[in-house]
């Protein structure tokens, strides 16, 4: 896994949608400040993210019957 910064063009698709979309829709439609968006962190294994700051975890890191660990990340910014 690996932890980043948004770049233009990632996609995402997170719990509850029915398909990858683009993550600066996803932002733009939940009303993220711009100035804030490419502040967000993003978790990636490869090139899928599995999780992107403020969002729900993508569909296929979701927590389901047949979990057996997970990992909790909290992010914590400096004044």
């Amino acid at each position: 896994l690996t932890i980043r910064l948004k770049r233009p063009g990632d996609r995402f698709r997170h719990l509850g949608l029915p398909r990858a979309s683009k993550l600066k829709s996803q932002l733009s439609a939940r009303k993220v400040p711009r100035e804030h968006r490419d502040q967000l962190v993003v978790l990636a294994e490869e090139t899928r993210i599995v999780a992107v700051e403020g969002l729900p975890p993508a569909a296929a890191a979701a927590l389901h019957d047949g979990t057996r660990q997970v990992l909790r990340i909290r992010i914590r910014r400096s004044p």
